[in-house]
């Protein structure tokens, strides 16, 4: 059974309500999710014992590619509940999944710094390189009396009170932060989401209910200052989310009258494209996990999952998605979770979303230059009940093309780099050496990098000093410059890579190695930068120059159901583009369709449909049967002074409209461009045409003195 059935399988299951004797199935608060149809957990991968006795653990991912991480009454990581134990502590988790490690900064068992005050928290946010955390005065109901929002930046060293609070009285429980990318990266807008629980009884660390989860938000830039919030006050008719500043009249962004637990967790899964909130319910600690996901902050919420004793785990009751051990598709991930007794620990556990799209990709994508500033896009529509088509669009090059690198400074002593250019024997493709002393090759590079210019490094430069320095190359103008990492980094960044670097979201393969990750940095201008070289005994460095820009997808626009062409003008001549489709329906997705590329024509080159140059306009002179195409900018196109257009088109608009063609004399040619109003005549009939033309002039004529008689 492949592990595609063994999810299906599994999730299946997970999904079933779990009965005992005597036992009632309750509903669920929302109906299934349409996106992820079900989600699979790993235990073999379960992994604890690294902080026993420091609970709750939310998450966020920082600037400087480290996870930060707070926990409550223990020592944090290496400590136990007593060795090193703090009320509050702040610790760094660093690496990939597959090879992290956790050291506690702020608190806890060999700190880098004592902890100065005490508390809980359950939210933690980097924004800018600032992380803010909300903090509780004390354990159990105390965890009720306030929340207030502490920021630090030096990456948690130090923490200083924004000096104001939500109280028990307004009835805000332990607020979390929404999760977006590294850093905050891939946020919705300016906006930062806080969710808060909604108090209804302050007895105990029990679940509410009923249960209702608030919704806040405040510029991230105004995010220290408490008049700048707003505070989710429902939907309009439109079904567009109402905000007030007024706290009392907020109204809950999610409801469960089977109850919500004292905490709450909520992230963005980009590769999904939904929102995934983790709370309990019923009664606490009792690993009863809720599952749910959205389109928007706001909603609409489905069920994921609705667990009573998650993976017979009794005693958990705080999930959180680690943001960055996440896979790009966002179907495999990494949850971070607490509890008591044998999970009074930081806990992970591996799992996989099965997601099924609802919609069926377009198909048979094309793209036809059409002029110097427009192409033609045309596809098959797959789908039965979309909402619309989704256009992105990429320019696949750069006008000032790549950049020229030049080796100036080589800090080592083995074999000299070279700079291979671009078409060379040993640019970054196919069958093209991995370094310059060893006969390993590339076996596989992404098409949009291959035969890109390359520095060309000695394996035996590896761990030499200075690791971040090794070489310095001038570029002559803006760049984007890759990294492939071998793939026993699992994925991570090497230690003198800067916040710089990102994922580039491509990998390559080679004779030695499969699944090299690859990481991009943009340079904004000319000068001289230095590189890196490889930190292990691994298989070295390759360092790949592209001209700035190429690669990012952009959504362009998006058309109405069941269209199956769109005309996409105001490119640059001749530029490469490349376009992808995809059907949506509200929150629901279907995969991108495979691209189509195509290249503007050059400046002052006629179109290729036999319009008017670009920049004309309403083309409304004909002569002879000439084309008289109407053209992308505003003015009049004049008509051509060549033969008639027996075999021509009427050129048609950016705007739209239909060109009628004169096909060989077949074809009366006699519509005209929607937007130009120009006519093609066969030659054939054009006596007839003219005719025809003159007759009803001499008619309205004759209407008009009629009516001009009365």
């Amino acid at each position: 059974m492949s592990r595609a059935e063994t999810t299906i399988v599994a999730t299946t299951l997970l999904l079933l309500p779990v009965l005992g004797a005597g036992q009632r199935a309750r509903a669920q608060p929302y109906p299934p999710s349409p996106v992820i149809t079900g989600v699979q957990f790993y235990p073999a991968t379960f992994e604890h014992d690294k902080a026993p006795g420091s609970d709750n653990w939310p998450i966020t991912w920082a600037d400087d590619d480290n996870q930060y991480t707070s926990w409550g009454d223990g020592g944090g990581f290496g400590g136990t509940n007593q060795v090193g134990r703090v009320s509050l502590g702040v610790a760094r988790v660093s690496g990939p999944h597959s090879g992290y490690s956790g050291h506690n900064i702020w608190g806890g068992y060999n700190s880098d710094v004592p902890a100065t005050f005490g508390g809980k928290s359950y939210g933690i946010i980097s924004i800018a390189g600032i992380l803010y955390m909300w903090v509780a005065p004390g354990s159990g109901k105390d965890n009720f009396i306030s929340q207030t929002l502490y920021h630090s930046s030096d990456h948690a060293r130090s923490w200083t009170s924004a000096g104001w609070s939500f109280t028990q009285a307004q009835g805000v429980v332990l607020p979390t932060f929404l999760q977006f990318g590294k850093d905050y990266a891939g946020a919705r807008d300016e906006y930062v989401y806080i969710y808060a629980i909604r108090l209804k009884d302050a007895s105990d660390l029990v679940v509410q209910k009923p249960g209702q989860i608030d919704l806040f938000r405040v510029p991230k830039s105004q995010l220290l200052q408490r008049n700048a919030y707003q505070f989710f006050a429902g939907l309009d008719a439109g079904g567009q989310p109402t905000w007030t500043s007024d706290l009392s009249a907020r109204r809950p962004v999610f409801e469960d009258a089977r109850g919500v637990g004292w905490n709450v967790s909520v992230s963005y899964n980009a590769g999904i494209g939904r929102y995934l909130l983790c709370t309990e319910h019923d009664s606490s600690p009792h690993g009863n996990l809720g599952m749910f996901d959205a389109p928007e902050p706001w909603g609409p919420w489905t069920t994921v999952g609705y667990w009573s004793n998650w993976q017979g785990y009794s005693s958990t009751f705080f999930w959180n998605f680690s943001p960055k051990w996440r896979s790009a598709d966002g179907t495999d991930f990494v949850l971070v979770f607490t509890g008591v007794g044998a999970f009074d620990d930081w806990n992970i556990i591996s799992g996989t979303f099965t997601v099924t799209p609802l919609l069926e990709a377009p198909g048979n994508l094309t793209a036809s230059a059409v002029s110097a500033g427009q192409i033609d896009l045309a596809w098959t529509d797959n789908s039965t009940d979309e909402e619309g088509f989704a256009i992105a669009r990429r320019r696949e090059d750069n006008p000032a093309g790549p950049p020229t690198v030049t080796l100036t400074a080589y800090a080592g002593s083995n074999t000299p780099p070279t700079i291979e250019a671009a078409g060379s024997a040993n640019s970054f493709r196919t069958g093209a050496l991995v370094v310059n002393d060893r006969a390993d090759t590339w076996t596989r590079v992404p098409a949009e990098l291959a035969d890109s210019t390359r520095l060309l490094a000695a394996r035996d430069d590896r761990q030499s000093q200075p690791l971040s320095a090794m070489y310095t190359v001038e570029l002559s103008g803006p760049a984007t410059v890759y990294l492939p990492l071998d793939p026993r980094y699992g994925g991570g960044k090497l230690s003198w890579m800067d916040a710089g670097w990102s994922d580039s979201g491509l990998t390559c393969d080679s004779s030695a190695q499969a699944g090299w990750k690859i990481w991009k940095k943009e340079i904004a201008a000319a000068g001289t930068i230095t590189l890196g070289v490889d930190e292990q005994q691994y298989d070295g460095m390759c360092y790949v120059f592209t001209a700035p820009g190429a690669g990012p997808w952009q959504q362009v626009t998006s058309v109405a159901a069941d269209t199956t062409a769109y005309s996409d003008s105001g490119l640059e001549p001749a530029t490469t583009y490349s376009y992808r489709v995809r059907a949506y329906r509200g929150g629901v997705t279907s995969a991108w369709c495979q691209p189509a590329t195509a290249t503007t024509l050059p400046a002052g080159e006629p179109r290729a449909d036999g319009g008017g140059d670009d920049g004309g306009g309403n083309g409304d002179s004909v002569d002879a049967g000439a084309d008289a195409g109407a053209d992308e900018g505003a003015g009049d196109s004049g008509a051509d002074s060549g033969p008639a257009a027996d075999d021509g088109q009427a050129g048609g608009d950016e705007g739209g409209g239909d060109a009628a063609t004169a096909d060989s004399g077949n074809n009366a040619g006699d519509e005209a461009s929607a937007g130009g109003c120009g006519c093609a005549a066969s030659s054939p009939r054009r006596g007839l045409w003219l005719l025809l033309v003159v007759c009803g002039l001499l008619l309205a004529g004759g209407r008009r003195r009629t009516n001009g008689q009365r």
